[in-house]
This record gives C-alpha cells, structure tokens and sequence, in this order.
C-alpha cells in the first residue's frame, strides 16, 4: 500500500495543472451568482444543544459553477459546520466571468443556523 501511494505522489506534480482563482473586486472580473442554494440542516445533537450562529466560509466557484475547495473560515459547531460545507458543495453559481469567459473565483459565503 505505501509502495502505490508513494508511486502516485510522484506521479502527480505532471498530472496536476495549476488552476488561476479570481478574487471578488479583481479588474474585470464579473462575480459569480448563486442559481440553486442546497439547504443546510440542523443535527438532532446541535439542536439538543441550543447551538445558534453563522458559518463563515470561503470556497471556488469554478468555470461550471461547481463549488470546491470549501473551508470554514469562522466554525460554530463541528456538527454544524460540516452541514454547512455539505450544503455549499451543493450549491450550483453560474460563473463569475473575466473578459467574457467563465473563470474560477473564489467567494465568502455564510450559513445561518437559528433554531425556532
């Protein structure tokens, strides 16, 4: 197991192609806009445990307006913020856009849990 590990971790610098990530107020960059938002859901121990609050994210919105590289920027619960990035890799953008053409940008998002 470790030989294969070993033999793909030397295969992967010429298999990965680095990937240019725009950032919001970049010149000429037009923002990505959500078009379908997955909803994030209480767990039954956050719930029991009262926990309110907002996740606070960052992530990349890519040229098809998939979402990747989510990562917790403020955590609330880890109940809640793993239901957050579940809820955000869901999420469908249409591209943020660069002289026309679709590109990758990297955005904040932020999930609200408040329980009623």
């Amino acid at each position: 197991m470790v030989r294969s590990m070993a033999v793909f971790a030397a295969l992967l610098p010429a298999t990965v192609v680095a990937q240019q990530v725009y950032r919001i107020g970049d010149p000429g960059l037009i923002a990505p806009v959500a078009v379908s938002q997955a909803q994030a859901h209480y767990t039954m121990s956050a719930r029991e445990r009262r926990v309110e609050g907002n996740v606070r994210m960052v992530a990349v919105v890519r040229e098809d307006g998939t979402v990747n590289d989510v990562r917790v920027t403020v955590p609330v619960d880890d109940d809640l913020d793993a239901q957050a990035v579940d809820a955000v890799e869901r999420w469908k953008f249409r591209p943020g856009t660069k002289d026309g053409e679709p590109v990758a940008v990297q955005v904040a998002l932020v999930i609200r849990f408040t329980l009623h």
